[in-house]
């Protein structure tokens, strides 16, 4: 029998994690965003410039709620948005020099979760979990992928 309770889990690991993550950014004084934002920040981190599309795809937010985050993040001087070179019609975001210090000081919260996300496994149990969520990722993927989800 296939249990249905791992999504239950996860929709709390999820809200619990995202909880914790908050409270620990607002616990740094020097920190002045907030986990979602976090989401914008660490993408561009990783990647830029990137459009508000690529964001989206990559954050999983919405666009109107993408669109406002934008904003704020660029009034805050954390993120800077410019026209695309190719596509005027189109703004890039990229992180300015405050954004990749505040990112810098968001990798020390996000190492001190971490340990207490896996805190009592060891090494090995942490790869074999996350190889489980590598495979329900790909498991979901592929069904948002299938327009004939059915099964």
């Amino acid at each position: 029998m296939k249990s249905k309770y791992g999504g239950h889990l996860n929709h709390l690991i999820k809200l619990y994690n995202g909880r914790l993550f908050n409270r620990l950014l607002s616990e740094r004084k020097d920190i002045i965003y907030n986990a979602e934002q976090g989401k914008i920040l660490s993408c561009l981190r990783d990647v830029q410039p990137l459009s508000a599309v690529e964001l989206t795809k990559v954050t999983g937010l919405s666009k109107t709620t993408l669109s406002a985050m934008l904003k704020r993040l660029e009034a805050q001087g954390l993120i800077s948005s410019h026209q695309d070179v190719i596509d005027s019609r189109k703004k890039q975001y990229t992180l300015t020099q405050l954004g990749v210090n505040q990112c810098n000081l968001g990798e020390e919260v996000s190492q001190i979760l971490a340990n207490i996300f896996y805190q009592g496994f060891n090494d090995h149990e942490i790869q074999e979990f996350e190889h489980y969520l590598e495979r329900i990722k790909d498991n979901l993927q592929a069904a948002l992928e299938n327009k004939s989800i059915h099964q």
